[in-house]
């Protein structure tokens, strides 16, 4: 039985603009909870937007610094690693600047 403090979300469909709010509204309200650990599931998100991105990127950074997990699964050269393009996480000569273990490292669920 997962502890109050795990959350799966589970995304599908386009993540665009008016899934910010929404996304952050319930990252926040977890990432709130001592101990908190969620994993996002962007499995089934045929396209994300740069804002749920930014979104992401800063509930990692806020996991990371209280100590919370928080874990992204997307497939590998899908809509995810395309809005990371889009966003300039990949340097001039094609190489990610933020790889799968760098995006899954910012707070890793263990």
């Amino acid at each position: 039985m997962p502890a109050e403090s795990d959350l799966q979300i589970r995304r599908s469909g386009h993540l665009d603009l008016a899934a910010c709010a929404p996304l952050a509204e319930e990252l926040g309200a977890h990432l709130s909870l001592p101990g908190a650990r969620i994993h996002l599931d962007l499995d089934d998100c045929p396209s994300v937007g740069l804002g749920p991105l930014q979104v992401i990127v800063a509930a990692m950074h806020e996991a990371r610094a209280r100590g919370a997990g928080l874990s992204v699964s997307a497939p590998a050269g899908g809509a995810v690693a395309a809005a990371l393009d889009r966003a300039g996480f990949t340097a001039a000569d094609e190489t990610p600047v933020i790889t799968d273990e760098t995006w899954r490292g910012l707070a890793p669920l263990d």
